[in-house]
């Protein structure tokens, strides 16, 4: 098998403590492999690590002791040079919660243009990349608008198109759709479906919507700063009670699955994470009891 793009190996990090406060310990111990090209989506309560987790993976942060390498690069080297650091950060782009704290320029395409204009990107290139950003995340026909005239949605898109107009090899989202509506998120969701499927692009989405996590390949959840539990997510939505004693919900078609059961309904194991998945389980039991009924 292929060297995982992402491997943490007892992986720590703690915030230092200020005028007299005590360290606070966010991640202890974390071990884990992910893929090049897989969709990881992190949950887990406010508090829980997930987002300092997102923020090491291109040295926002640095870990505090363990392993952590990305796409080959050594994250625990404190000899990095800053050549490494720049390319790391071309590999791994972060989006984040609030869309305004990304945008920096007054027109739509400059803003897209910002990052790889800085890395040196030369014309007519530039261009291209920009133009090809703004295609895939849906946004052409806004390149010359305001940021400030779009949608909450419309503007996480722009700094998803800024983001991809760098190249990056991974998309990592630090709760980059909290602040949205439902047509928002779903925009973003969509986006970012599309880029992991088609282009193949390593997706780390960290969330608190159990509905967007349904749509990963694995979901790991984080709690006290250690990995609580992994696997798939109709792997991870059956341990309802377990999720639920750390303050995480299921997908409302995953609670309706564990409700029916509870009451005695023998509904078969099978996709329980997704509204589709859960009407046919539900369908298939009633064929059942009919044709036991006779």
């Amino acid at each position: 098998m292929a060297e995982p793009f992402i491997h943490a190996e007892n992986l720590a990090f703690t915030y230092k403590g200020s005028g007299g406060t005590d360290d606070i310990p966010a991640l202890k111990n974390v071990t884990l492999d992910i893929q090049k090209g897989e969709f990881v989506a992190v949950l887990g309560h406010n508090g829980s690590g997930k987002s300092t987790f997102a923020k090491l993976l291109n040295l926002i942060l640095e870990p505090t002791s363990g392993k952590l390498t990305v796409a080959g690069f050594d994250l625990c080297n404190k000899d990095m040079s800053e050549e490494d650091l720049i390319a790391l950060r071309r590999c791994v782009g972060m989006v984040f919660q609030n869309p305004d704290n990304q945008l920096v320029a007054t027109i739509v395409e400059d803003d897209v243009a910002f990052g790889p204009e800085n890395l040196g990107v030369p014309m007519p290139e530039l261009r291209e990349r920009v133009e090809n950003a703004l295609a895939t995340v849906g946004m052409s026909e806004f390149a010359e608008q305001e940021p400030h005239h779009l949608s909450g949605g419309q503007k996480q898109r722009v700094a998803i198109a800024g983001i991809l107009a760098m190249h990056p090899e991974c998309l990592v989202l630090d709760e980059a759709t909290a602040m949205l509506d439902p047509v928002g998120r779903k925009e973003v969701l969509d986006t970012v479906r599309r880029l992991n499927r088609e282009d193949g692009m390593t997706v780390i989405h960290i969330t608190h919507y159990m509905n967007e996590a349904a749509y990963a390949d694995r979901i790991v959840v984080i709690n006290d700063g250690t990995i609580l539990m992994q696997g798939t997510p109709d792997e991870v939505f059956s341990r309802r009670d377990e999720l639920r004693a750390v303050g995480l919900e299921v997908p409302q078609c995953a609670e309706l699955i564990h409700r029916l059961r509870k009451i005695g309904i023998p509904l078969e194991e099978g996709n329980i994470s997704s509204i589709e998945g859960c009407a046919e389980l539900i369908l298939r039991s009633f064929k059942k009891e009919g044709a036991a009924n006779g």
